[in-house]
């Protein structure tokens, strides 16, 4: 029988686990982001920018609008098969 996932993903957790996934999957060849994107709703000191802004500074997740990443927004299905479908392109070298 088939179960139906009935948490739903908010942003900064979605981007924590692209973030961790891309930091496995690419090992030492893997640089980091030289430059981190500001968000107008979270501060580099909070608990979640590290993964948002890494995640948006590698392609991964887009800001919203007006420069705001809204870390307690609900991400779609949709969003989120995005996302890993462009952190699996970068992972395979891809643009």
């Amino acid at each position: 029988h088939a179960e139906r996932l009935t948490r739903i993903l908010i942003d900064a957790e979605i981007a924590e686990v692209l973030v961790r996934v891309r930091r496995l999957a690419a090992g030492d060849r893997g640089a980091l982001p030289t430059t981190r994107p500001r968000f107008s709703d979270l501060a580099p000191g909070h608990l979640r920018y590290a993964a948002a802004s890494e995640a948006v500074a590698l392609g991964v997740l887009a800001p919203l609008e007006r420069d705001t990443f809204q870390p307690g927004r609900a991400v779609s299905g949709a969003e989120a098969v995005g996302a890993v479908d462009r952190l699996s392109r970068l992972l395979d070298g891809g643009p």
